[in-house]
């Protein structure tokens, strides 16, 4: 078994990312241990089935469809035919969270120096996140080094490398990372920071209720946030698809839709009055 483990490991490493093979040998491995499965010729529908009937009710819907996917790739490449396999769980689309800029400087900004020793590193954290739309793994991989303060950009490699990004950094971003640039230096990346620091962030500030009792606080609210103020200061909405790095401005559209109503209804005005420039209806039409 373990040599089919390693056979197909380099398979999927030819045509998967690493993230993605680490994730199939996992859920792969934990069949086989489930069942105790020595001996693939073992393996029929009814075990498969009953399977998949025990981790439904147990996983998230992301965890449940790449336990689908693994499975079957595994078993297709051991050449294992006959079996049955659950439909992949849907999403269920819930309106996107947000924080308006108000929020950010009226009622989380003054709370900050009560609730962390660190109160300056992490009020540049925040404003990093809500005025630049990037993502929190995102700041992983940034230096100091990337920042253009006299141009007010930022322009760092994607974490892929595959290609270079450009960041406008509106004034009052610039000079907050002014400040604290100057009085911090800088180990790891921008803000030393690790995956699991601005998580710790946005959990103490929902437990201390800092937007009230109900309002939870998650690292991708200020992702959609961003595009939430780029709408609320009129930014076109194939421009926000662009600082969002979106490849489609459908994706953009469709992001845009699960938010609260008024954002929508924001959000279709800017799509619908938007057109293309003469430029691109002339190379459309292959005038």
């Amino acid at each position: 078994m373990d040599q089919k483990i390693k056979e197909f490991t380099n398979y999927l490493k030819e045509i998967q990312s690493k993230s993605t093979v680490d994730n199939a040998l996992s859920h792969t491995k934990a069949f086989l241990r489930a069942k105790n499965m020595t001996d693939l010729s073992k393996i029929t529908k009814e075990l498969v089935s009953g399977y998949f009937a025990e981790m439904q009710p147990k996983c998230t819907v992301e965890k449940f469809n790449m336990i689908i996917w693994s499975l079957k790739k595994f078993f297709s490449y051991c050449k294992i035919e006959g079996l049955q396999y659950p439909r992949q769980k849907e999403y269920v689309k819930k309106v996107k969270e947000t924080i308006s800029e108000h929020e950010l400087l009226k009622m989380i900004e003054p709370k900050l120096q009560g609730l962390f020793k660190d109160s300056w590193k992490v009020r540049a954290i925040l404003y990093f996140l809500f005025y630049t739309g990037l993502r929190p793994n995102e700041l992983l991989f940034i230096k100091r080094k990337h920042f253009m303060l006299d141009k007010n950009e930022l322009m760092f490699t994607d974490p892929r490398g595959r290609f270079i990004r450009r960041v406008p950094l509106p004034g009052i971003l610039v000079e907050e990372l002014r400040r604290y640039f100057k009085f911090i230096g800088e180990e790891k990346n921008v803000f030393d920071i690790n995956g699991r620091d601005i998580n710790r962030i946005c959990m103490t500030l929902q437990r201390n209720e800092v937007l009230g009792k109900n309002r939870a606080i998650k690292p991708y609210f200020f992702n959609n946030s961003f595009a939430r103020l780029c709408l609320e200061k009129g930014v076109d909405i194939f421009i926000l698809s662009q600082l969002m790095n979106h490849r489609d401005v459908k994706t953009t559209f469709n992001n845009l839709q699960m938010m609260s109503d008024d954002i929508k209804n924001m959000a279709l005005n800017k799509f619908k009055d938007s057109k293309p420039t003469e430029t691109k209806r002339r190379r459309r039409h292959g005038n």
